[in-house]
């Protein structure tokens, strides 16, 4: 058995890039000012078991559960991943000669958006501990970048309560969209004597009653006061909303249509300690402890949802057990999107935070995809040009952890992608 692995950035070629014959890099990519990206690595070679890759710039057993790029710790790029795995992004059982596909989110904090950041990520034995390989990637700031970029900002609303804004009146572009698990190097960004942006605006709510969280999204066309609903999220997001610097938004332009990114995180073990529990009985306090210790860290989940220009919702995207699911909204405004809590916790916090517990079966009657790479953005890229509606199929609810599920509209079974770690 050798012990040693490769690793490889492994992005998706552009047209561009297809069409010029142009090399796709094997060790850099552009990261998203002020957002969210994907860092996707192909990892090969003989070793086999179980080994866990996180980046250079981590610290065990500290909170966050995160890394950062290299010399930065807590700064401008902060690295993370879920499954709930501690050390590090986790291979569960590599076999000799396989390539498996992990993934990073690379979330860009900083005031400014820096002309490159290097990033060192080691692979590590499960059970030595011992360095089976590394790899330094080198983030660059993308050739198309704007100026003003679009930079979603936080503000006050009183009672705990804040709303992000995107789309500030002065930005005029927006990335084309990037996929989560087949992103791409470069960042291409609309055209901006053909881009008016819609005004988006999160509202999080951190308590609406009896220990319920909710974030309601919405949206304004140009130059127009009057917003419209378009989603609205609950169940166990009051992780999330204790620190509001574990959600963001990323908006993008796909086929002649906005697409809204919401991520929710799952990093701070030590966010409980924040939780008040003044005047909780004790059956509650049993509840939020045993809350506290089922809670999945470090997770991440996201939620895509795709309105035209006269802000109506035409579709949804989410994540389960490693696969992309899509479907199309037909129903009357708004999206409802619940984030899965344990069904046994159905006894509500009255506290400043709380949970909201949900019930759901897991996704039903799937039949894997004879492409292992299959994309489903990109068949819904083709029915939003084709202005084709998309027909609703049976399918079940969602639950895994935090998994979002969608209360009233449902998955496509023809727009569900494979394991992505597969490919």
């Amino acid at each position: 058995m050798s012990d040693t692995i490769q690793m490889q950035v492994y992005s998706r070629p552009t047209e561009e890039q297809i069409n010029d014959n142009l090399p796709v890099s094997t060790d850099s990519l552009e990261y998203l000012p002020w957002g969210t990206r994907s860092l996707k690595l192909k990892v090969s070679g003989d070793y086999s078991g179980k080994c866990y890759l996180r980046p250079r710039q981590f610290i065990l057993n500290e909170s966050p559960v995160a890394g950062y790029a290299d010399g930065s710790p807590g700064g401008d790029i902060r690295v993370s991943w879920g499954g709930g795995w501690e050390e590090g992004f986790q291979i569960e059982d590599k076999k000799k000669g396989e390539d498996v596909y992990i993934y990073f989110n690379i979330t860009h904090r900083g005031t400014q958006a820096a002309d490159a950041y290097p990033l060192t990520l080691e692979a590590y034995h499960s059970k030595k501990h011992t360095k089976l390989g590394e790899l330094t990637v080198t983030l660059h700031r993308p050739a198309e970048l704007p100026s003003p970029a679009l930079k979603p900002q936080w503000q006050a609303l009183g009672d705990g309560d804040k709303e992000l804004l995107l789309a500030p009146a002065q930005a005029r572009q927006v990335p084309i969209y990037l996929s989560r698990w087949w992103p791409t190097e470069v960042i291409h960004y609309t055209a901006a004597q053909v881009t008016v942006l819609p005004r988006v605006r999160l509202v999080c709510h951190r308590n609406i009653g009896e220990g319920y969280s909710r974030v309601e999204i919405f949206a304004a066309l140009p130059g127009k006061k009057t917003e419209k609903l378009l989603a609205f999220i609950d169940g166990d997001i009051q992780f999330p909303l204790v620190d509001l610097e574990q959600i963001s938004a990323d908006l993008y332009f796909m086929s002649g249509h906005w697409v809204l990114r919401v991520w929710f995180f799952w990093l701070d073990k030590t966010l409980m300690g924040k939780v008040d529990t003044a005047g909780l009985g004790d059956a509650e306090v049993r509840v939020l402890n045993r809350w506290r210790a089922e809670q999945e860290i470090p997770d991440a989940e996201r939620v895509d949802i795709v309105f035209d220009q006269n802000l109506n919702t035409r579709f949804m995207c989410t994540d389960l057990h490693w696969q992309e699911l899509w479907g199309p909204f037909t129903k009357k405004a708004p999206l409802h999107v619940s984030v899965a809590a344990e069904e046994a916790l159905n006894v509500y916090i009255r506290g400043a935070q709380g949970l909201a517990a949900v019930k759901a079966a897991l996704l039903k009657k799937y039949v894997p995809q004879a492409d292992k790479t299959f994309d489903p953005s990109e068949e819904v890229k083709n029915q939003l040009y084709q202005q084709e509606e998309g027909a609703e199929k049976g399918v079940g609810d969602l639950k895994h952890k935090h998994t979002p599920f969608f209360r009233n509209a449902g998955f496509d079974l023809d727009l569900i992608s494979n394991d992505v770690r597969k490919g």
